[in-house]
């Protein structure tokens, strides 16, 4: 979780640059750690 708090500060950071090609990027990540996140707790209610 607490990469998750680190990915949506970063992109709060990118917003407030203004640059697109990091806001794309930092929301990417954020993305993927949420996915990840969300498929971790998918196998654990199957287990």
């Amino acid at each position: 979780m607490i990469n998750i708090q680190k990915a949506r500060s970063y992109l709060y950071e990118a917003i407030e640059s203004g640059n697109p090609e990091e806001i794309l990027r930092a929301s990417r990540l954020l993305d993927k750690l949420i996915l990840r996140q969300m498929y971790r707790s998918e196998k654990e209610k199957v287990a």
